[in-house]
């Protein structure tokens, strides 16, 4: 049997104004470089374990690009990238069946549903004889044009993710079933107008981790060859925004399987609010973190490069330099000017610097002045420990470690992610040290600080990934939807029981 492995992996905010351009797929494999996943903990280090068991296939990768969260893609890099997943999929040939890696919450300048075209012209290469597998990220925005291309999917289970070599190897048991016992899935597909918070969606203690259960639980019956839950991406302004359950079933299957998925999302929209609790803003987080055991990672919420801001914000530091606190704390910028002007001066100089974005006065990313000394400076891009992400490579480019007072400040030269322990180590600083770690990730910190913070909390900050969603300017999506529209009880239950659905296909 031959089988095809690709994909394009990035998730888009509609609001960021920093648009992904080819530079950003720091990963970026053709051919036989694919191999080089094998071993890893990501999606395509599963998938390559999975198929490793089987003598009798043949695997021919073709183009594989990945990225971190941004703005939408500019649509000629998403074109070139594009063509050459489908060159890289022409010259495969005939093929049985074929694996992609994808996100699905992707965005170009033009295009809302990249993984729906992206899907649809491999389906029209490979033709309807070859079965089509996916993985997934669970913040993925599964539409009809996805599920009318695809045979199977699987999706994330873990939030924070740590799950991404898990997801490969059962999409890639996901196919060989297929290939195994030949049979045109069934497919379904459910929507409910919600748009998932991410600070209390966490698989580790929040109301979604019975729902979680009863999603695997439900992928466990004999019925149902694969599918997933997808919360899809909160910053993504999207006509498909929503929550939904997608399934692909035997052909001779009965309803169970879909009333059981009809259940879950009916339960998440019952309990829609419980989703969405208080927050305090900076001041008042701050202030709880003079009692809170140390060291507390502190979440800046609105800035979050993992969903796509920009990590230039200055609302954290400038209340770290005003409140004075008793201990050290250490905060990430994203200002390429002022770390080459920190690694200009060199270590050991103290110098006036103006930190931050360009934004305006007021804006979340309006640049700071702060007097700072530069202790070290580092050009290396460093392996996450993980156990998030863990083996990943980040590029932040040129890195300076400055100090005003207590408080450390990491500049970056690239906007990148910073929830792994070693972007604190690898710029001299012990995390245990800290008494607050500012953070720049919603989730994915919980597990990598797991054994080193003390404590967490969240916190009410503006960007371009605020939890405050009607601050944001949502031009695309269908309305109404939660939270952005008001539901009264009668008004919830009827959105509900009639939101979009696609039977068999």
């Amino acid at each position: 049997m031959k089988i095809f492995l690709g994909g394009l992996h990035m998730e888009a905010n509609s609001f960021s104004p920093a648009k992904a351009g080819c530079a950003a797929f720091t990963t970026w494999l053709e051919g036989e470089a694919l191999e080089t996943m094998r071993g890893t903990s990501l999606e395509l280090g599963g998938a390559y374990a999975r198929f490793d068991q089987e003598e009798d296939l043949t695997l021919l990768p073709g183009f594989f690009a990945q990225a971190c969260a941004a703005g939408p893609v500019r649509a000629e890099d998403f074109t070139r990238m594009s063509e050459k997943l489908f060159a890289s999929a022409r010259e495969a040939g005939e093929v049985d069946g074929a694996l992609l890696v994808l996100h699905g919450a992707m965005q170009s300048e033009t295009l809302d549903d990249c993984e729906g075209y992206l899907l649809t012209r491999l389906r029209q290469i490979f033709g309807e004889r070859a079965f089509l597998c996916a993985s997934f990220d669970l913040h993925a925005m599964m539409t009809e044009e996805m599920m009318a291309a695809l045979d199977g999917c699987a999706g994330y289970h873990t939030y924070p993710h740590v799950d991404h070599y898990d997801t490969g190897y059962r999409a890639a048991g996901h196919l060989l079933s297929l290939l195994r016992s030949p049979q045109r899935p069934r497919k379904f597909l459910k929507r409910i107008p919600m748009i998932m918070s991410c600070e209390n969606s966490n698989t580790i203690d929040s109301p979604m981790v019975r729902e979680v259960e009863r999603l695997k639980a439900l992928l466990a019956r004999e019925e149902v060859l694969s599918g997933s839950l997808f919360l899809t991406q909160p910053w993504l302004d999207a006509p498909d925004l929503g929550c939904s359950a997608a399934l692909f079933l035997r052909e001779d299957a009965g309803g169970e399987a879909e009333a059981e998925a009809r259940a879950i999302l009916d339960h998440i929209w019952s309990n829609r609010q419980s989703f969405y609790p208080p927050m305090p803003d900076i001041h008042e987080a701050l202030e709880r973190c003079r009692s809170l055991p140390r060291p507390v990672c502190l979440v800046d919420y609105g800035d979050v490069p993992n969903a796509g801001s920009t990590g230039d914000g200055t609302v954290v530091l400038r209340a770290l330099l005003e409140a004075e606190l008793d201990c050290s704390s250490v905060v990430v910028v994203a200002d390429r000017e002022s770390t080459r002007r920190a690694a200009a001066l060199g270590v050991g100089a103290k110098a006036d610097f103006s930190i931050g974005g360009n934004g305006a006065a007021g804006a979340f990313n309006q640049r700071l002045s702060v007097t700072a000394q530069v202790l070290a400076v580092n050009d290396q891009p460093f392996v996450h420990l993980g156990p998030a992400q863990r083996g990943f490579v980040s590029r932040p480019g040129l890195r300076a470690l400055l100090r005003c007072g207590s408080v450390y400040i990491i500049l970056c030269e690239r906007v990148c992610i910073s929830h792994d322990r070693n972007m604190l180590l690898t710029m001299g600083l012990d995390p245990a040290d800290m008494g607050i770690i500012a953070m720049r990730a919603t989730h994915s910190f919980m597990s990598c600080y797991e054994g080193v913070m003390g404590s967490w909390l969240y916190a009410d900050t503006p960007g371009c990934s605020a939890r405050n969603l009607k601050s944001l300017p949502y031009r695309r999506c269908r309305r109404p939807i939660y939270p952005l529209d008001d539901f009264d009880a009668a008004e919830g239950e009827r959105r509900s029981c009639h939101a979009e659905e696609q039977g068999p296909v």
